[in-house]
């Protein structure tokens, strides 16, 4: 063998023994990631239906119509407000929509989404309302598979159902990041 041969086998060697190539990048350690709440596959979506009203934890969008205004509960429904006497407002209950987060009315067709599919409502005869059409796919960016926020997160796995919401936890080394 030439002694340049000897020189390039000698230094592979010695390359092969100073790095590593099975150790992994390592990852942030523990942060504080969005996680992923999920929705068995085999259970149903709550019945979008008026209930009684709640109080506002995660207030959205407003829509002013006549003398009632419309408030998403972002992720949960529309909370229906009278609101005649500007300085004492009054709940009048509450629509249950899961993933609910824009809302807008054309009469008394109240449209909305449910995650990503579009929803449309006739409220003519509140408190009895009733859902028209569903539409799927409309809005793929309310899907709910990505997180609320930029950040590290855990990252979904459909097999298990819808994502519902997302929650903030301490995570150990998180493999996504948006």
């Amino acid at each position: 063998m030439k002694p340049s041969l000897y020189c390039t086998l000698f230094a592979g060697i010695l390359l092969n023994g100073c790095i590593d190539f099975h150790t992994k990048p390592k990852g942030p350690g523990n942060v504080t990631a969005w996680v992923p709440v999920y929705r068995d596959a085999n259970t149903p979506e709550p019945e979008i239906a008026v209930h009684e009203p709640r109080n506002t934890t995660s207030g959205g969008k407003i829509f002013a119509y006549g003398q009632q205004l419309l408030q998403v509960e972002t992720g949960h429904g529309i909370h229906i407000i009278d609101y005649s006497d500007k300085q004492h407002p009054k709940k009048l209950g509450f629509l249950t929509i899961p993933g609910c987060g824009e809302v807008a009315l054309k009469g008394l067709t109240l449209y909305t989404n449910s995650f990503d599919e579009l929803v449309v409502i006739d409220i003519s005869k509140y408190p009895d309302v009733v859902v028209k059409s569903r539409k799927a796919n409309v809005f793929p960016e309310m899907s709910g598979w990505a997180p609320p926020e930029s950040g590290y997160f855990v990252c979904p796995d459909r097999s298990r159902g819808r994502v519902i919401k997302w929650e903030t936890k301490t995570v150990n080394n998180p493999q996504c990041r948006n």
